[in-house]
């Protein structure tokens, strides 16, 4: 059934995006490493995009300075709001329209 226009498409239950957000929910102090550590077949580009996004939207905000107590310091993250289960971010070209002659 194709459905209407401007129903929403439901995501995909276990693409990578998704599986970054539940990881994302179950450590709530976490860093890029973290997703790309605990997803297999995650890339750092599409991680990094996904974080991106969830600033922009109030999601996750960032730790100030960085992560110690590794090797080298890294950037850290941390999530404000949990939106459920689903991961809140579409990709961008999700609610792109085409144009008509």
């Amino acid at each position: 059934m194709a459905g209407k226009a401007g129903m929403k498409r439901t995501p995909p239950r276990n693409s990578a995006r998704q599986q970054m957000w539940r990881t994302i929910r179950i450590k709530r102090r976490f860093e890029l490493r973290d997703l790309l550590v605990t997803v297999p077949g995650a890339q750092a580009s599409n991680a990094g995009k996904l974080l991106r996004l969830l600033t922009e939207g109030g999601y996750v905000e960032e730790l100030p300075g960085y992560v110690t107590g590794r090797p080298g310091g890294r950037k850290g993250y941390r999530l404000v709001k949990d939106a459920g289960p689903v991961c809140p971010v579409k990709s961008p070209s999700a609610g792109r329209k085409e144009e008509q002659p």
